[in-house]
């Protein structure tokens, strides 16, 4: 793994979605001591008051200036947690993205499909195939390149620009990669058609086909 010294603290990680943020975070935490919270305000819980939630709410109201990693999704910054605030004060920042698209969002895709997020390295390797569901790996397929622009665009400069591919193995974490189903290639080959549905892609599918029908002769009768 590549070596990370952080300068200050607390230490936020913004991240897209399964780009290895859990592991990298708990290892990061376990290297400086350090209290952890994993997406305590998602968009899932606003109303809900669980208790990983309510941990976060007593620490951070009560030990604001402590040292404590967090890590989130920039999509899930909003009114309804404090993570505009945390962004905006002293803190060690962290981006974490993912280069290959096809596969990050295969990955989010099976996820969400299976209700299973991770793997832990005492599971046992597992086989198995997912359906493909068109109309959610299009939402997919949003999510992952709403976050992407907004890890680009947001107004918070990163002490640290990581990458998924670039992080190597993450030793100190009970996590481990997730076993790929058998139709993998299937799932991605469904992916890379979505993806070529690109805004440019459309227009210049368009073009072609008001070239094509300019040049095709009308018969008159």
């Amino acid at each position: 793994m590549i070596d990370i010294n952080v300068t200050k603290f607390p230490i936020v990680i913004l991240a897209n979605y399964r780009t290895g943020s859990s592991a990298l975070a708990i290892n990061i935490a376990k290297k400086y001591n350090l209290k952890y919270f994993s997406e305590p305000c998602h968009s899932d819980n606003i109303d809900k008051l669980d208790f990983h939630k309510m941990e976060f709410m007593r620490f951070y109201t009560q030990h604001f200036n402590s040292d404590f990693l967090i890590k989130f999704m920039p999509s899930q910054i909003s009114c309804f947690n404090p993570y505009e605030e945390i962004l905006s004060k002293k803190k060690f920042l962290i981006k974490l993205r993912r280069h290959n698209k096809v596969e990050q969002i295969a990955s989010f895709y099976i996820a969400n499909k299976r209700k299973k997020f991770f793997k832990l390295k005492t599971e046992k390797i597992e086989k198995y195939s997912v359906s493909i569901d068109t109309e959610m790996l299009k939402e997919c397929c949003q999510s992952i390149l709403r976050n992407e622009y907004l890890l680009n665009s947001l107004p918070y400069k990163e002490d640290m620009n990581l990458v998924y591919e670039d992080l190597g193995f993450i030793s100190d974490t009970d996590h481990d990669l997730s076993d790929q189903p058998e139709n993998m290639e299937e799932i991605k080959e469904e992916i890379r058609k979505i993806l070529r549905w690109r805004w440019s892609s459309l227009k210049e599918h368009l073009v072609q086909s008001e070239r094509f029908e300019l040049s095709t002769p009308t018969t008159s009768r």
